[in-house]
């Protein structure tokens, strides 16, 4: 039986916790510091041979981070300070327009959905979110859909503990898609769903809350005049999970004037919440991406506490056989799996070849492929494309060699990001073509494709004590990240 527990609680006083915090951060990584050097000027001692001295010591710094969290939480000072369901003023942001979402009509929530938002008592609430690309004048409306204007709908990740603000790093997925599928799209819009929380923070938000908040967006997206057909539903990490489990919802309550979206776009997403996968065998990908991945074991005191605050009243046994929890749990009966995801639209899965939950993203692969049509493949390595398809398939599946978990979200994750998203967007162009039933040539050769990556600079922000010291150090490996 596996548990959750509560990470420890200090009694320090704010400022000591703080204090605590930041000296035991610091001397950590003074530390490893020598070692990560030493090891990472050897390629045979460095996570992947294959990669340079940059990215293994950046992922060993981004792996220490987690320490941060896990510290923070244990000493109870962490928290990013945003509220989802406060204001947002634009002189706040570079590249973005904040809006609020009305909740979600109490009358359309049905079926085991309801009966989960009445056992965590949480309702549907009014909530926040941002346009990325095409928002309008500042301080005036956002413009109004074009005629069969397609657009995206990102939920985004961070364990259901991120959030959608512009500063935070799964915005640049949204930048990265406006960059390369800009035929395509010229919007995207960003749902700031509630964040959960359990001990030493107040109880918040378990599931359902984050599916209604998406279910929110969604429907603001209709009403403001979409058609549910052009609407790409993106989810990267837990927003792939959030984003098949809204999916799920529309097809198995069937509500008139919310059909489900025209296609998902499912990046690194978290499908095995429950960890059926955890340590199956020697060659599992949570073995042999261990040190190769900067997400932690889910037997680690940060995984159990996101899982726990996550799953709120829901028991674990319940957990592993809910596919709106875990869809690729290896404990869903025969019943469950059959069909399980039939009337779900064409999708887009994308793994990273060095991420610790691989398997589970391939399990999920293997389970669309059985309920939809026939899959298009491949492993793609630096520099690869796939070649463009006459007729888009209803499963892509996109792994690539070497590549972290969620890769997109970092914006110095070089050649691959910019490969990747070449390939998102001959997708995107597909799907066009299927709606349209016309052709739609890409824009540019994949030769040409394979030769570019921009040289813009890249602007991130890294917030808090310990994150900060990363950050500078990042600055030294890759100059063009600008820190703000």
């Amino acid at each position: 039986m596996t548990t959750t527990r509560s990470l420890p609680v200090y009694t320090f006083s704010g400022f000591a916790s703080k204090a605590f915090y930041v000296v035991t951060f610091v001397l950590l990584l003074c530390m490893k510091l020598p070692s990560w050097l030493l090891n990472d000027l050897v390629p045979s001692r460095r996570p992947r041979q294959t990669w340079d001295f940059r990215r293994s010591f950046f992922v060993r710094m981004f792996k220490h981070s987690a320490v941060s969290l896990a510290l923070e939480l244990g000493l109870g000072i962490g928290g990013n300070g945003r509220d989802p369901r406060a204001p947002v003023h634009e002189s706040d942001m570079k590249d973005a327009k904040h809006i609020f979402v009305e909740p979600f009509p109490l009358d359309y929530i049905k079926g085991e959905v309801k009966k989960y938002v009445e056992k965590a008592q949480v309702g549907p609430e009014k909530i926040g979110g941002y346009w990325f690309g095409k928002r309008g004048e500042k301080g005036g409306p956002v413009p109004p859909p074009e005629e069969d204007e397609m657009v995206v709908m990102h939920c985004h990740g961070g364990a259901y503990l991120g959030t959608a603000h512009p500063e935070d790093s799964t915005a640049w997925i949204s930048r990265g898609v406006l960059q390369h599928c800009n035929s395509i799209i010229t919007r995207t819009f960003s749902i700031d769903y509630r964040l959960c929380s359990a001990p030493p923070y107040p109880t918040e938000s378990p599931f359902p809350a984050a599916l209604l908040d998406a279910l929110a967006g969604y429907y603001y997206l209709l009403n403001f005049g979409f058609k549910a057909k052009n609407i790409i539903l993106m989810g990267d990490s837990a927003g792939g999970n959030l984003a098949l489990a809204l999916t799920r919802y529309l097809v198995e309550n069937p509500i008139v004037d919310i059909p489900p979206p025209g296609a998902l776009l499912l990046l690194s997403p978290w499908c095995d919440i429950t960890a059926s996968h955890e340590g199956l065998h020697p060659e599992s990908s949570s073995y042999k991406n261990n040190h190769s991945d900067y997400l932690c074991s889910p037997n680690a005191e940060l995984a159990q506490w996101t899982i726990k605050a996550f799953l709120g009243p829901m028991s674990m046994e319940e957990a592993r056989t809910n596919p709106y929890i875990s869809p690729s749990s290896l404990h869903l009966s025969e019943e469950r799996l059959n069909g399980l995801f039939k009337g779900f639209p064409r999708t887009y899965v994308l793994a990273g070849g060095a991420e610790r939950i691989l398997d589970e993203i391939r399990t999920l692969r293997d389970r669309l492929q059985k309920d939809l049509m026939p899959l298009s493949s491949g492993s793609h390595a630096k520099g690869e494309v796939a070649p463009y398809e006459e007729e888009i398939p209803w499963v892509t599946y996109d792994e690539v060699d070497d590549a972290l978990h969620d890769f997109l979200m970092f914006p110095w994750h070089q050649p691959e990001v910019d490969h990747t998203l070449q390939r998102i967007n001959i997708w995107m162009q597909g799907l066009a073509k299927v709606r349209d039933r016309t052709p739609v040539e890409p824009e540019e050769s994949f030769d040409e494709v394979q030769k570019h990556v921009p040289t813009t600079p890249l602007w991130v922000k890294y917030d808090g004590s310990g994150m900060w010291l990363i950050g500078k150090l990042a600055h030294i490996l890759y100059p063009e990240v600008i820190l703000v």
